[in-house]
């Protein structure tokens, strides 16, 4: 529910996923850059976090079904944990986002690390405020223990600080047990799906942020979360609980929204009047990438370089006399090619660039230009990644459609 307390508008949008088996109801509110909010446990109720957030994004805060009220029979649409995160998925290809960032809290950090693993690109950033989601036995999660205790010892798991008044209303203790019934149908006992093991497809930007004092997921999680997601940013908060927006409000604002600021994936498209095959020859043959490279970066590359498979090697003169080889990541014929750069003999510092192809009609292709510094963690290289901007990708775009296009017939 939203309360009176909001300083921004906030409007309810249905929308309907799984074949119109299922209907989501999503809480939308400020402008900017779109990111989704995915609630913890007890539902959703509209914060002072998500009030700051809807300053500088469109913020879109969906319910987990069964949770909004007069619609509590919608999680029998919902059978496992895959479906829910099908129909999530589903849920941001009707919204019409193109990779929104996500705010996962608790049981909704879970959903969001889940969601950003089965589907590496469908987030531009994810923040995980002390996500469920993992399981050790020598730290154990006292989940049944809040969740079948006495209710007011709940605040007791949540909070380091006094946190806020239980409702005495029936008809909102009512709904707060629904609500929990409804999620915990997806974290009871154990909130482990085998997410641990797929933490590491999760290839955007993501930061971590804990309470030190989080009395439900431990702070040991922070650490296992930090290894498997490729370099993440870990933050643990001192003197701070499971809601570490509540306890530590400005704290957890800071490291948020820092993190929100500064995007590591740019990405541009266009759409060139050439065939997939012909465009993706100026790209997978080395020799011809100087003729098309927006960053006036590149000199010149041997013959004899065409990349065909995941693991070569080729190697770029740069204009500033540099050698770099550029090791081949991801590769599809005509479809996909993306590499790192390194210094000779070197591992690759962190850094990305991806090159997809989507044929749109006859003799034309959507192209797609993407530079990914996510992992980069040399701070000495960041201020070259910076000024990687989308004006100079779009620059290499272009180059490369006059190459790709060719002269105009003459008239006449």
């Amino acid at each position: 529910m939203v309360p009176e307390m909001s300083t921004v508008r906030v409007r309810d949008e249905a929308v309907e996923v799984g074949d119109g088996r299922l209907t989501l109801h999503v809480k939308v509110a400020g402008d900017g850059p779109p990111l989704l909010f995915f609630h913890p446990l007890p539902g959703l109720a509209w914060s002072p976090l998500l009030d700051r957030l809807a300053e500088r994004h469109t913020v879109y805060a969906p319910e987990h079904p069964g949770t909004s009220p007069g619609d509590p029979q919608a999680i029998r649409e919902v059978q496992t944990f895959w479906e829910l995160l099908l129909a999530y998925e589903e849920l941001i290809g009707a919204l019409g986002l193109e990779r929104p960032a996500a705010l996962g809290q608790s049981f909704g950090g879970m959903v969001a690390a889940d969601l950003a693993a089965s589907f590496p690109r469908l987030f531009s950033r994810l923040v995980l405020l002390a996500p469920l989601g993992l399981w050790r036995d020598d730290v154990p999660i006292p989940l049944v223990e809040m969740v079948s205790g006495p209710p007011e010892k709940m605040p007791d798991y949540l909070y380091a600080h006094a946190g806020p008044v239980l409702p005495d209303d029936p008809a909102a203790v009512a709904q707060d047990t629904w609500n929990l019934g409804c999620t915990t149908k997806f974290a009871w006992p154990i909130a482990d799906h085998g997410l641990r093991r797929r933490l590491h497809r999760i290839r955007v930007p993501a930061l971590v942020l804990w309470g030190r004092e989080d009395a439900l997921v431990p702070v040991a999680y922070a650490e296992d979360f930090g290894r498997g997601i490729a370099g993440s940013q870990v933050e643990v908060i001192d003197d701070c609980g499971h809601v570490v927006q509540a306890d530590q409000p400005e704290l957890a604002w800071a490291a948020i929204s820092g993190f929100l600021a500064e995007p590591r994936v740019v990405s541009v498209s266009r759409e060139i009047a050439a065939g997939p095959d012909e465009i993706f020859e100026l790209i997978a043959d080395p020799a011809r990438q100087p003729g098309w490279d927006g960053n006036d970066n590149l000199a010149v590359a041997d013959a004899g370089q065409r990349v065909r498979r995941i693991g070569d090697v080729f190697t770029m003169l740069l204009t500033q006399g540099d050698v770099r080889e550029n090791h081949v990541v991801e590769f599809e014929e005509g479809r996909r090619l993306a590499w790192r750069p390194s210094e000779v003999g070197k591992p690759p510092p962190g850094h990305l660039w991806r090159w997809e192809l989507e044929p749109t009609g006859a003799s034309r292709t959507r192209v797609t230009c993407t530079y990914d510094w996510t992992q980069l963690t040399d701070r000495g290289r960041f201020v070259v990644a910076r000024a990687t901007t989308a004006d100079r990708l779009r620059a290499s775009l272009d180059r490369l459609a006059a190459l790709a296009e060719g002269p105009e017939e003459p008239s006449g």
